[in-house]
């Protein structure tokens, strides 16, 4: 397989400028209407699909996810949340420096609900109802 290659790059600057832009704004969009959901049957790399990765102590992570109230929604009867978290074996000279002194990396995806799973969802509000 081959590796990807980018095709170009923002400077700190352009992204900071997005970002304070952005910052100031009330944002009308929801997540799940930019985000790109895979179909529950998709097969293969996740790579090149919108998705999250956070990497450092848990501590770090936990708190960055803090922050994502409308990604953690997602978890829902129509979408799924695709969440894979490593501890990351660094050797002595990559350490990490921080509380933990552990590192560790996790994906997040969004994922539609499988049509079987939406039938039970479904049938279930409907007995509860």
């Amino acid at each position: 397989m081959e590796k990807a290659k980018f095709k170009r790059k923002l400077h700190k600057s352009e992204i900071m400028l997005k970002w304070a832009k952005i910052l100031d704004q009330e944002i009308e969009q929801k997540l799940y209407e930019l985000m790109e959901i895979l179909p529950s049957s998709y097969q293969g790399s996740r790579f090149g699909h919108d998705g999250l990765r956070i990497e450092g102590s848990q501590l770090f992570i936990f708190f960055i996810l803090s922050k994502l109230k409308e990604l953690y929604a997602m978890e829902n009867e129509e979408t799924r949340l695709e969440i894979v978290m490593h501890e990351l074996d660094l050797n002595e000279v990559q350490k990490p420096r921080n509380i933990e002194n552990s590192h560790w990396v996790l994906y997040v995806r969004v994922i539609d609900r499988e049509p079987q799973y939406l039938v039970k969802a479904h049938n279930k509000e409907t007995i509860t109802q």
